[in-house]
C-alpha cells in the first residue's frame, strides 16, 4: 500500500510539474504576443527603419528572457513559442523593410481633347493607383506632393495618334531610398491612342470644272457647288469657310483630251475645320479633261516687234504689234523685263489678252501663248579699260582732241569760262600791255596735246547719275604774237555714261562737258576733277 501511495505521489508531482510548466509557457507566450502587439501599435508612428530595430530588440529580450530547463518535458513548448515567434518577426520585417517598386507610368492618367492632328492632352497624377502601390498614407502623401512639385510634360498639343508624350519627375533619390521607394523610370514615354479621327471630305463632289478654249488650248475654271458642300458641312460651317476656300489650276491654258487637270484646294481657316473635326480627304483633287473641240493654230508673236532703246546694262524695252490679221490685232502683250536690261540677257513676251468670242466664233487658237527673246546687239556703257581697243582710244583722243581745239578758239569777250580768259588772268600774259579787243587776235591756239586719259565707273553703293566718265586732261599751247611767249593752259574733257556700239564706235549718246578752270598744269586739272571724285567711282588710267 505504501508503495502504490508513494507511485501515486510521484504521478500526482509529475502532472502538478506539467501543469505548472504550462501555465508559465502560456504566460510567456501571452507576454510575448502582448509585446508584439506593442510593436504593431509603434510601429505606425515609427519609420521603418527604427520599428525594424525595436522589434530586434524585442526578439533579443525575448530570447534572453526564456525560462532555461534541462528538463525534456519544458523544452517542447518554449521550442514552439520560439518558433512562433522567429515566424511573426520575419512576416514583420518583410513587411517594414521591403522597397516597393512603382512603375511611372502608371502614376499618371491622361485625357484627350480634340481630334487627331488638333489634339490636347490634359496629364493628372493617378493618386489612387499611388495609394494602392504605397500603404503607408503619409508616405503616399509625400510622394504625391513631390511629383506634383517636380512633374514636367512635353509635347501636350497639335497631337495626333501615334505621337509621344514624354513625362519627366525630378523626385529626389535620397526620398525614394528614405521612403523605400523605387521608379523603374524618371522619364516615360506615352504614346497617343484612341484620338477621335476628323471626318475627311471628298472635296472632288463638291468642285465643278469648266473649259474655254480647244483641244490643246483650253483654260479649266473650278467653282465650288454651294449647296452640296453646305449641306455636307451644315450652314453654320460652310458660312464660315465659303469664301475662305481657294481652289487653283495647277498647268492651266494647255489642256488636251484626256489630260487630267489638277485643282488644289486652300483655306485660311484650317484650324477651325479641324476643331470642328473636319479635314479634305486631299488637297489635291483631278478630273479628266473631255469634250474639247478642235481649232486652227495660229502664230501670235510673227508680227510683233520688240523696240530696244538705252545702253546696256540699263536697256528698255517695249512691244509693238504690226499684224493686220482681223483677231491677231485684238492681242495685247506683256514683257518679263522692261528696263535694267542687258545684251545677253532674256526676256519672255506673254500673249495677255485677245477677243476670245471671236476665237470661239473663227474657231482659232493660239499656238503658244508666251515666247523667249534674247536682248543683243545694243550699244553698251563702258565698264573697264580693256574694252579699249587702239580703234577706240584712236577715236577718243580725236573726240577730245576736237572739243579742246573749239575750246581754245572760243572768243575772249564771249566765254567767261574760257581759255584765253583764264590765259590772261593766271598766267604773265596779263603783265603784257596789250588792249581787251585785241586778245582774239593776239592769242592763237596750238595743236592740243592729250596728257592723260582716265576711265571712272560708278562704285556699286553710290547713288550717282553718272555710270561712267572717260575724262581727259589736254594741254593747249596759247601763243601771244606781241609778246613772242606760249602759255600751256590745260583742259578738262569729261564723256560722261560713254558706251560703245556693236561696231565698236563710241556711241553718239555719249554726253560731252569742258572745262577750262583749273588749268595752270595738269596736276592742279587731275586734283579737281579726277581725284576729288574717288568716293564715288573707281578710277582706272588709261594707257595712251
Amino acid at each position: 500500500m505504501e508503495e502504490k501511495k508513494d507511485e501515486q505521489e510521484k504521478v500526482e508531482k509529475v502532472d502538478t510539474e506539467t501543469t505548472e510548466n504550462t501555465q508559465e509557457a502560456q504566460a510567456e507566450n501571452k507576454e510575448q504576443v502582448t509585446k508584439q502587439e506593442e510593436v504593431k501599435e509603434e510601429k505606425k508612428e515609427e519609420k521603418p527603419q527604427e520599428n525594424a530595430q525595436k522589434f530586434e530588440k524585442v526578439t533579443e529580450k525575448a530570447k534572453k528572457e526564456k525560462p532555461e530547463s534541462s528538463s525534456k518535458k519544458k523544452k517542447g513548448p518554449i521550442v514552439a513559442v520560439v518558433a512562433i515567434i522567429a515566424i511573426v518577426a520575419a512576416v514583420v520585417a518583410f513587411f517594414l523593410l521591403r522597397t516597393t517598386t512603382i512603375k511611372l507610368a502608371d502614376c499618371f492618367t491622361i485625357e484627350y481633347e480634340g481630334y487627331s492632328g488638333f489634339a490636347t492632352a490634359k496629364v493628372e497624377i493617378n493618386e489612387k493607383a499611388i495609394k494602392e502601390k504605397i500603404k503607408d498614407s503619409s508616405v503616399a502623401r509625400s510622394f504625391i506632393k513631390k511629383l506634383e512639385e517636380d512633374l514636367e510634360v512635353e509635347n501636350t498639343t497639335g497631337l495626333s495618334n501615334g505621337d509621344e508624350i514624354t513625362i519627366k519627375v525630378k523626385v529626389a533619390s535620397s526620398f525614394l531610398d528614405e521612403n523605400k521607394i523605387k521608379l523603374d523610370s524618371k522619364t516615360v514615354k506615352i504614346k497617343v491612342e484612341g484620338v477621335k479621327e476628323p471626318t475627311a471630305i471628298d472635296m472632288s463632289k463638291y468642285i465643278e470644272i469648266k473649259y474655254t478654249g480647244f483641244d490643246g488650248h483650253a483654260t479649266a475654271e473650278a467653282t465650288l457647288k454651294t449647296n452640296e458642300l453646305s449641306e455636307e458641312l451644315g450652314s453654320e460651317l460652310y458660312s464660315i469657310l465659303r469664301n475662305r476656300i481657294t481652289l487653283t489650276i495647277e498647268e492651266n491654258g494647255t489642256l488636251s483630251n484626256g489630260e487630267n487637270v489638277k485643282v488644289k484646294i486652300e483655306t485660311n481657316n484650317t484650324s477651325y475645320l479641324e476643331e470642328k473635326g473636319i479635314k479634305f480627304a486631299s488637297d489635291t483633287v483631278e478630273f479628266k479633261v473631255e469634250g474639247l473641240s478642235e481649232a486652227t493654230e495660229v502664230d501670235a508673236f510673227k508680227d510683233i516687234v520688240l523696240n530696244i532703246s538705252g545702253m546696256s546694262p540699263n536697256l528698255s524695252v517695249t512691244i509693238t504689234n504690226n499684224s493686220t490679221d482681223e483677231f491677231l490685232k485684238t492681242v495685247e502683250y506683256s514683257v518679263s523685263k522692261k528696263t535694267g536690261i542687258a545684251n545677253g540677257e532674256k526676256v519672255i513676251v506673254t500673249a495677255t489678252e485677245w477677243d476670245e468670242e471671236m476665237a470661239q466664233e473663227k474657231k482659232l487658237a493660239l499656238k503658244e501663248t508666251s515666247k523667249e527673246y534674247t536682248i543683243s546687239g545694243q550699244a553698251a556703257y563702258i565698264f573697264s579699260t580693256s574694252e579699249f581697243t587702239d580703234a577706240v582710244k584712236a577715236e577718243v583722243k580725236s573726240i577730245m582732241i576736237s572739243k579742246a581745239t573749239s575750246k581754245a578758239n572760243e572768243n575772249y569777250e564771249r566765254w567767261s569760262d574760257n581759255v584765253k580768259n583764264y590765259v590772261r588772268d593766271n598766267t604773265d600774259y596779263k603783265y603784257i600791255e596789250i588792249d581787251s579787243d585785241e586778245i582774239n587776235r593776239d592769242l592763237t591756239a596750238g595743236t592740243p596735246e592729250i596728257a592723260s586719259l582716265y576711265l571712272l565707273t560708278k562704285k556699286d553703293d553710290k547713288n550717282v547719275s553718272k555710270i561712267n566718265i572717260i575724262t581727259a586732261i589736254v594741254k593747249i599751247p596759247m601763243k601771244s604774237a606781241k609778246a613772242g611767249v606760249t602759255y600751256d593752259w590745260y583742259v578738262t574733257i569729261e564723256a560722261s555714261n560713254a558706251s560703245l556700239t556693236t561696231e565698236g564706235k563710241i556711241s553718239e549718246n555719249t554726253e560731252y562737258s569742258i572745262t577750262a578752270r583749273e588749268g595752270e598744269d595738269e596736276e592742279k586739272a587731275y586734283q579737281e576733277y579726277i581725284n576729288d571724285k574717288k568716293d564715288n567711282y573707281n578710277v582706272e588710267k588709261i594707257s595712251l
